[in-house]
């Protein structure tokens, strides 16, 4: 996905809408895009994840506890 249209999506979040077009930009810039297979983990409840995922395509579904 081109960096324009990441920045433009991260716009429409609430959590990132106060921040400015450059800003963003240099946030785009230190991220790094990944993709998931239909069903695959991310990430289990008792790892330990110092990140932040925003989703920008698709949907993700959140377990707690055993599946």
């Amino acid at each position: 996905m081109a960096n324009s249209r990441k920045i433009e999506l991260l716009q429409e979040t609430d959590l990132l809408s106060c921040f400015d077009e450059s800003t963003l930009s240099k946030l785009v810039e230190h991220c790094r895009e990944i993709s998931l297979a239909p069903k695959e983990v991310l990430f289990n409840e008792d790892d330990l994840e110092n990140a932040m995922y925003l989703i920008l395509e698709g949907e993700l579904e959140v377990f707690k506890g055993p599946k």
